[in-house]
């Protein structure tokens, strides 16, 4: 098993169809948006502060990959894979 194979094969479960875990990610980043807009003016651009608004942001991309029911366009699975590969070419 190859490093990408291994990679694939534990975030690939991370971005499947799943509700609960998609609100708790909006919740999260929701949280750690507000963090970031109600932290004062002059400390907004410092270490902390960013690294909550960024976080957020992530966390907001993670969770509508959580609300979508197909992974179509995502990536290809290994049986699409296979279809191409042994298709002939034009």
């Amino acid at each position: 098993m190859t490093i990408r194979e291994f990679l694939l094969e534990n975030f690939a479960g991370h971005l499947e169809y799943h509700p609960r875990r998609g609100l708790l990610s909006v919740s999260l980043a929701i949280a750690a948006e507000c963090a970031w807009i109600f932290s004062g003016y002059e400390g907004r651009f410092t270490t902390v502060p960013l690294i909550f608004a960024l976080g957020g942001l992530a966390l907001l991309v993670k969770g509508t990959f959580l609300f979508r029911k197909s992974s179509e366009g995502v990536g290809l699975s290994q049986q699409n894979v296979t279809q191409r590969s042994s298709a002939p070419s034009p």
